[in-house]
């Protein structure tokens, strides 16, 4: 389970636990049927609660989702080795459900151009929840607007390394398509959003 769910969960177990001994105490000057009935509304209210935080936890991914699939703008620049130059503080954070679990090195080299391999590195820190990762391109100015780049189901602990080819960035293959900014985005088993962030192909 996603350590910040982890959190957010041990939290209630806390407060369940103290609230319950007030419950019990409570409980034992009513009869049987009483103290049921007491600890039933307890526990559904319990319930309630963190079926109503699990909402709050999946609109802030839908959020950042929201921000993943917007129109491409600045890039976080990188040498050829991998040295970031300056950074766009919007690219390549992990989303609320991937905390914790793993770190994004932004690609490199960024800008490129269309003959150079451009590397993104993702260090997985748990596999419990990642069985894939989907790489795509996504720009809302064109027909095919999301467009994959690269596939793998293939997941081990440690650095997942992600060659991309900037050729395979638009559907069409022409250059003038190829030498833009394109919008790199992530997406796990359940197509939801890992990460994200711009490349340009200059």
């Amino acid at each position: 389970m996603r350590d910040f769910q982890d959190n957010v969960e041990s939290k209630w177990l806390h407060l369940f636990m103290m609230t319950a001994r007030v419950i019990q105490r409570f409980s034992e000057r009513f009869t049987g049927r009483q103290s049921l009935a007491i600890w039933l509304l307890f526990g559904l209210a319990v319930m309630g609660s963190m079926t109503g935080c699990q909402t709050d936890d999946d609109n802030i991914q839908k959020e950042f989702e929201q921000e993943a699939y917007s129109t491409p703008s600045s890039i976080t620049k990188t040498t050829f080795n991998g040295t970031v130059e300056s950074r766009d503080s919007d690219d390549w954070r992990v989303s609320p459900y991937y905390s914790g679990l793993l770190t994004v090195q932004p690609p490199f080299p960024n800008p490129a151009n269309p003959t150079q391999t451009v590397q993104l590195l993702v260090t997985i820190q748990s596999l419990d929840v990642l069985s894939r990762v989907r790489v795509w391109t996504f720009n809302p100015s064109r027909p095919s607007a999301l467009w994959p780049v690269w596939n793998s189901t293939s997941l081990g602990p440690g650095i997942l390394e992600i060659p991309m080819n900037p050729m395979n960035f638009a559907p069409s293959g022409s250059m003038s398509d190829i030498r833009t900014t394109h919008r790199i985005i992530l997406t796990d088993q359940l197509d939801q959003v890992i990460t994200y962030g711009d490349v340009q192909i200059q």
